[in-house]
C-alpha cells in the first residue's frame, strides 16, 4: 500500500505576491503535470512556466529584504520614541522595557506579519521554482525515452522487413531449385536417345 499523490492543487500550493501593487498569483498544481501525448508542446511551454516562477521568486526575495528593511525602520522609530516617552516620564529605560514595548506595538506586529508571509510566500516561490526545473529534467529524461524507443521500434521495423527480404529470397532459391530439378528429369541422361523414338 502506497501513499495517496499529494494534492497538486490546495491553498497550501498558491502563491500570492502583490509587488508594488502588482499581484502575481498561480496554482504550483497547474504547472507540474506532464502532457505525454503532447511532448512538443510541453517543452515550449516549460521555458515560460520556469521563467514566471524564476521571477516570481526573485520578486519575492526582494520583497522580504524590503519587509525586513522595514521592521528594522519601525523597531528604529519606535524605540528612540519609547526611550524618549521613558526620559520624559523619568521612568528608567531598560532594554527588556523598550524591546518589550516596541515588539508589541500594532506598527511593529503587522510590519512583522508581513514579513513572515513575504518569507512563506518567497519558499513557495523557490519550491514552484525548484519543481520546474525538476520538471524540465523529467521532460528530458522522457523525450529520450521516446527517441530511444522510436529507434527501437524503427530497428524493429527493419529487422522484420530484412527478416521477410531474406525469407522472400530462400523461398525464391527452393522454387528455382525445384524448377530446375524438374527440367533436369524431363532431359535424356546424357548419350542416351529418348524412349520411343
Amino acid at each position: 500500500m502506497g501513499r495517496p499523490p499529494p494534492d497538486l492543487n490546495g491553498p497550501h500550493l498558491q502563491v500570492n505576491l502583490n509587488i508594488d501593487g502588482v499581484d502575481f498569483q498561480r496554482e504550483l498544481g497547474d504547472d507540474i503535470p506532464i502532457s505525454g501525448s503532447d511532448l512538443s508542446g510541453e517543452f515550449m511551454e516549460h521555458s515560460d512556466r520556469f521563467a514566471w516562477w524564476a521571477t516570481v521568486t526573485e520578486l519575492a526575495r526582494d520583497k522580504v529584504a524590503r519587509t525586513k528593511y522595514q521592521l528594522d525602520r519601525i523597531y528604529a522609530i519606535k524605540d528612540h520614541a519609547v526611550r524618549l516617552e521613558l526620559t520624559l516620564a523619568k521612568a528608567k529605560a531598560t532594554e527588556k522595557v523598550v524591546e518589550n514595548t516596541v515588539i508589541t506595538s500594532k506598527e511593529y506586529q503587522e510590519c512583522m506579519f508581513d514579513l513572515l508571509e513575504s518569507k512563506k510566500q518567497l519558499g513557495l516561490a523557490v519550491a514552484g521554482k525548484e519543481a520546474l526545473t525538476q520538471r524540465k529534467d523529467m521532460l528530458i529524461s522522457l523525450g529520450a525515452n521516446m527517441r530511444a524507443e522510436g529507434s527501437s521500434s524503427n530497428l524493429s521495423i527493419l529487422k522484420d522487413a530484412a527478416k521477410q527480404r531474406y525469407q522472400e529470397r530462400q523461398a525464391e532459391k527452393l522454387r528455382e531449385e525445384a524448377n530446375s530439378t524438374t527440367k533436369i528429369n524431363t532431359k535424356p541422361p546424357v548419350g542416351k536417345k529418348p524412349v520411343g523414338k
